[in-house]
């Protein structure tokens, strides 16, 4: 490589300021996007209030959503760009299942509780009749790779949340529920090697599985806290602010209450109230209602 070349790759590492040639094509992606009407998110039953989505959230951001509250943070166009690659691989995925499993079936409308709906990914018959609830997950390549590690972190607790409570709005009940995760990025060969994967398709696809014993059991967990929380936005007089800032992924402490939701930091608490250590919750950089919630203070 001559001098000249070597200048000319050295100058050029940031990109251009100019976004002429992207620009337009990003710009005619989100019109179509915006036309199509993937900005609207319809509930899975007309008179819900609820989403099985919502399963696993933030109390405060539940709260929010109950309230009517204007979303302070709404989707970008980033955002969907994330979005509708997942939603691709879904159809992908659902199309695939339901040609190689007859009798499955394909966003099921499922009710949970009795003011709350969701749509189950799919419902799998197999050949010997056992049926299976399943919830398909797409994530970017570092979280998969937390969560397939040697040492695996498992899937996210929101994932199971939102699969355990469509699986137990169903009637029947599935036998199983399964948690399907895609990575949207393959964990390099050396990952690989490294954390003990010698399979391809485990590069980038994950499954796990629970009984339905331990499916209903984290659905009737979750109900307890959906029902609470719908108790105090309607009769506390202090509707959403009665409602603390806490998640319930129990990775994270019982007691801490989200001080700062523009960093994600919360305090933990003991038993009398008084702070005793700090954390962070990433999930505040993805709320919905981030800024809003940080202005409640």
């Amino acid at each position: 490589m001559g001098a000249g070349t070597a200048r000319v790759v050295l100058s050029n590492k940031r990109p251009d300021d100019d976004m002429w040639f992207v620009a337009p094509v990003v710009a005619d992606w989100w019109k179509s996007y915006q036309d199509a009407g993937k900005l609207e998110h319809p509930f899975a039953l007309p008179d819900s209030r609820l989403r099985a989505s919502w399963g696993g959230d933030c109390a405060r951001a539940i709260a929010y959503h109950l309230a009517g509250e204007e979303e302070s943070d709404p989707f970008t166009v980033a955002d969907a760009w994330r979005a509708n690659i997942g939603t691709l691989l879904h159809e992908h995925v659902q199309r695939a299942i339901v040609a190689a499993f007859p009798g499955s079936e394909a966003e099921v409308k499922v009710r949970i509780m009795n003011e709350g709906a969701g749509h189950m990914d799919l419902w799998v018959v197999l050949p010997d009749g056992t049926t299976v609830s399943v919830e398909v997950k797409s994530v970017n390549g570092y979280g998969f790779k937390m969560m397939t590690k040697r040492e695996a972190e498992g899937p996210r607790f929101k994932y199971l949340v939102q699969g355990a409570l469509n699986a137990n709005g169903m009637d029947p009940k599935p036998d199983y529920l399964l948690l399907a995760v895609f990575s949207l990025e393959c964990m390099s060969p050396a990952e690989a090697e490294a954390n003990g994967i010698d399979n391809e398709y485990r590069r980038f696809a994950a499954q796990w599985t629970y009984s339905r014993e331990q499916y209903e059991t984290v659905a009737e967990e979750e109900i307890h806290r959906l029902s609470r929380i719908v108790d105090l936005v309607d009769n506390d007089p202090r509707g959403v602010y009665a409602v603390p800032r806490m998640l319930p992924d129990p990775r994270y402490p019982p007691r801490h209450l989200i001080q700062n939701p523009m960093k994600g930091l919360f305090t933990i608490n003991d038993a009398m109230g008084n702070p005793v250590g700090t954390g962070h919750a990433w999930e505040c950089k993805y709320c919905a209602f981030q800024s809003h919630c940080d202005q409640d203070g």
